[in-house]
């Protein structure tokens, strides 16, 4: 069964990190351990330092187990920045959806005039896949049924407790 590794500290973690010129060096970098093959992008090798949690995901897309802590970004209100300093939890979106994103402040462009954007830590089994790559979404008891269902599966809670949130970093 191959299996793809998102994340750069997934594979040092499953001991298949041969360090940094190897994966710079060839475009596609794979590895076994066991049966697990992972195959390493440049690209993923670019959010290493970003992500910093296991995300490890089946061919097709599904989860199949994520551990320890992500580091995160998000463009937000000042205002929501403030309460999540003040409660340190995430705070819930339209839809009981907040989105966050791997890769800086440009992983996501479309954020309003005036927001900020800061950078924190989240249990990796707390975010579900956005629409791109290095999208998430943290999920809030007003998220549908479905999405409730599939953060349960892989063990994820409502609305996390968030950990070294960053003072803001950019201001649109």
């Amino acid at each position: 069964m191959q299996e793809h590794i998102r994340d750069m500290q997934a594979a040092a973690e499953l001991g298949i990190y041969e360090g940094q010129q190897a994966f710079l060096e060839h475009p596609i970098t794979q590895a076994t351990v066991g049966v697990l093959t992972c195959f390493i992008t440049p690209e993923i090798w670019a959010a290493r330092t970003f992500a910093s949690s296991a995300a490890v995901t089946s061919k097709a897309g599904t989860m199949v187990a994520k551990t320890g802590m992500t580091t995160v970004g998000r463009w937000m209100s000042k205002a929501e920045y403030e309460m999540m300093a003040k409660t340190g939890q995430m705070i819930e979106g339209a839809g009981g959806q907040t989105f966050v994103a791997t890769g800086g402040s440009g992983a996501f462009n479309a954020a309003a005039k005036g927001s900020v954007y800061a950078e924190f830590q989240v249990s990796a089994s707390s975010l579900l896949q956005g629409g791109q790559a290095n999208w998430f979404k943290v999920i809030g008891p007003n998220a549908g049924k479905a999405m409730q269902g599939a953060l349960q599966k892989q063990g994820g809670q409502l609305l996390p407790k968030v950990q070294n949130l960053s003072p803001i970093l950019q201001v649109k």
